[in-house]
């Protein structure tokens, strides 16, 4: 197709050059819709091993911190959770998790401070899923301001292969 196959498709729809019954009629059907091509699905291994925190959000001077692992296209459904660690500016997660997803997937990683009633959000960081990936150290920055930087991960990414 090109350009002025568009042109003669668009005029046709208007009714000019003799419309949908003229010689050019064939021209006035919508183009055949191309099939969305689709990134296989693949396996892939997240590991958190440690993380520290700059700003305390607790009254003690501490904080209680865990990492969220959020999938983008899950609307918001967490995809994994480490623990709490208690009083803790320096946690050590050592935490893995297994998950599948498609490359090019953002996966939202948050880090949370505990607190008797809810949470508070320490920082966020937004990953892309594609291949093996180190994220030594990861930045979190609050609300997306990224001159302050309120704590950092080391969070390591694995393809493990297709499904």
């Amino acid at each position: 197709m090109s350009i002025y196959d568009d042109i003669i498709r668009s005029q046709v729809k208007q009714g000019y050059l003799g419309g949908k019954n003229g010689a050019l009629g064939s021209y006035a059907k919508d183009k055949p819709k191309e099939k969305e091509v689709k990134a296989p699905k693949h396996n892939y291994q997240i590991q958190i091993t440690k993380g520290e925190i700059f700003v305390s959000s607790d009254r003690n001077g501490l904080s209680d911190p865990y990492v969220v692992l959020k999938v983008d296209k899950l609307l918001g459904k967490t995809l994994a959770e480490t623990e709490s660690i208690p009083d803790n500016m320096q946690p050590e997660w050592n935490y893995t998790h297994t998950f599948v997803a498609r490359e090019g997937t953002k996966v939202v990683v948050k880090m949370m401070d505990k607190d008797p009633i809810g949470s508070n959000t320490v920082g966020e960081y937004n990953i892309t899923v594609c291949g093996d990936k180190k994220y030594q150290p990861m930045n979190f920055h609050p609300d997306g301001n990224i001159k302050l930087i309120t704590a950092r991960a080391f969070i390591e990414i694995k393809d493990l292969g297709h499904v």
